[in-house]
């Protein structure tokens, strides 16, 4: 990352220079790990995304090479792998390289997160490249004279011998953390214990100290605060010694209760940190709609922004117009106008009040059935936790009602009065009320709020004109 031809070029030096570099060089390593047949799995962005935008030219990669064989020869590593692992770096060329005469692509900027890892511990610490950004700077920390005091061994890289030298000790680290938080990399080397960290046990609190300055460049302290509570989770994987095993799961019985509510890992070491480890308290601040900063201030934001489609299409701008520059709608509700006449009176109607048809563009935002901080709470509780709309209203007290508006939107009206259900659900109500089944017990089957079910029933029942009876509910049609 030294050589002056290489950072001749802007792009590049960025790269090299910037805090991404542990990030950087850990994908290196992980794909280089993936090519010469090991378990490792590659978990960075496809090469030539990731490369085209640097306008990295034939010279510079030739350069490269070089570099690279000037590493195998002062690292000793063997003629036959040596020709290996070059082989296997010149065949990323044509992904690495701009052709000549070629304008490079914009920078794609940021990776989208994996699907499988949002709202996870990697997600909210930033992904890659903090992490392994901590877990250079914790191993760098333990060299230093301070952190020599904690006594963990490392070996020199330029040793024929060495097995335990730093950037292989980073390299397994940033991988452990990683998957702890959630991400989508293997752990190719737990329980070895040459591949430990290699924490003694009697210098743990010692070590804790030393992790606690390398979180420092986080940006808030629940950041931090999190990521020292991986490391804690992780104790036997660090230490080695008589007592590595303890795993402090008593230490873990606070996060564990509180995930079990619902909320996120994260969201529950916040509250932790901010209620000085009262388990309680911590739950009552997240049920009351707390969110660790950074993440409330783009809540109250959302919330105090114009109305808004949720699938991210025809967001209003000030005025209630149509913003021109918002996503399009999947299911196709262009607007006023849509399929039908000039002043949309035939075109589809979107069932969130945006585009579709003049009356459903100029409707007023219906009133939220709660506080936006609430809302949010009943949702991750019922998303988290698998808890239904009575429950949580019990556990809030709040209204039932309320909290079933919040979870089954479609089944109330613009005004908030109860709709029937959607057709496959009032399909399966209706059939389950006819074979006896009461109110109560297909609202609790179905997940759904059990007005709703009575009114889809009683449908039913005056269309049917069966004499007044309303099957199920125990109740009869006036």
């Amino acid at each position: 990352m030294a050589d002056p031809t290489l950072n001749a070029n802007a792009k590049v030096v960025r790269w090299h220079e910037s805090q991404q570099k542990a990030g950087f060089k850990f994908l290196v390593t992980e794909i280089m790990g993936y090519m010469t047949g090991g378990p490792q799995k590659y978990t960075g962005r496809p090469m030539e995304e990731a490369h085209m935008h640097l306008a990295i030219s034939a010279a510079e990669w030739r350069q490269f090479m070089r570099v690279a064989e000037k590493t195998f020869e002062r690292t000793a590593v063997p003629v036959g792998a040596r020709r290996e692992l070059g082989e296997i770096l010149e065949g990323f060329q044509m992904q690495c390289v701009l052709p000549e005469g070629h304008a490079p692509p914009p920078d794609p900027g940021a990776p989208r997160p994996h699907p499988s890892t949002l709202g996870t511990t990697f997600q909210r610490l930033g992904g890659v490249y903090p992490i392994a950004q901590f877990a250079d700077r914790l191993v760098d920390l333990l060299l230093s004279d301070r952190g020599r005091a904690v006594g963990v061994a490392f070996e020199d890289i330029d040793s024929p011998d060495a097995r335990r030298h730093p950037p292989g000790i980073k390299y397994l680290l940033t991988e452990l953390l990683l998957s702890a938080a959630g991400g989508p990399e293997v752990v190719t080397a737990k329980e070895f214990e040459e591949a430990k960290l290699g924490v003694p046990t009697a210098q743990w609190a010692a070590f804790c100290a030393v992790a606690a300055d390398a979180a420092a460049f986080f940006p808030t302290p629940y950041h931090r605060a999190m990521i020292l509570d991986l490391i804690s989770g992780l104790r036997p994987e660090l230490c080695i010694g008589d007592g590595a095993g303890t795993d402090g799961a008593s230490a873990d019985t606070s996060t564990a209760t509180i995930e079990a509510a619902g909320f996120q890992r994260f969201d529950a070491v916040a509250a932790l940190y901010e209620t000085g480890g009262d388990a309680e308290r911590a739950l009552d601040k997240l049920v009351s709609g707390w969110r660790p900063e950074g993440v409330a201030a783009e809540m109250a934001a959302a919330d105090s922004a114009a109305p808004r489609c949720p699938f991210g299409g025809g967001r209003l701008a000030g005025g209630g117009k149509e913003n021109p520059g918002a996503p399009k709608c999947p299911f196709d509700f262009g607007g006023a106008g849509g399929a039908g006449g000039a002043d949309g009176s035939d075109a589809p109607r979107c069932p969130f009040g945006f585009g579709g048809g003049a009356a459903a563009t100029n409707r007023p935002p219906a009133e939220p059935p709660l506080p936006p901080q609430l809302m949010a709470t009943v949702k991750t509780m019922a998303e988290r936790g698998g808890l239904g709309a009575e429950e949580i209203a019990t556990m809030l007290q709040l209204d039932a009602k309320a909290v079933a508006q919040v979870l089954h939107p479609e089944q109330f009206d613009a005004g908030g009065g109860v709709a029937v259900l959607p057709p496959g659900l009032a399909e399966a109500a209706r059939t389950m009320a006819e074979r006896g089944i009461d109110a109560e017990q297909i609202a609790g089957m179905l997940k759904v709020d059990v007005e709703a079910v009575k009114a889809t029933v009683a449908s039913t029942t005056a269309a049917a004109n069966t004499g007044g009876k309303v099957v199920g509910t125990g109740a009869a049609a006036s």
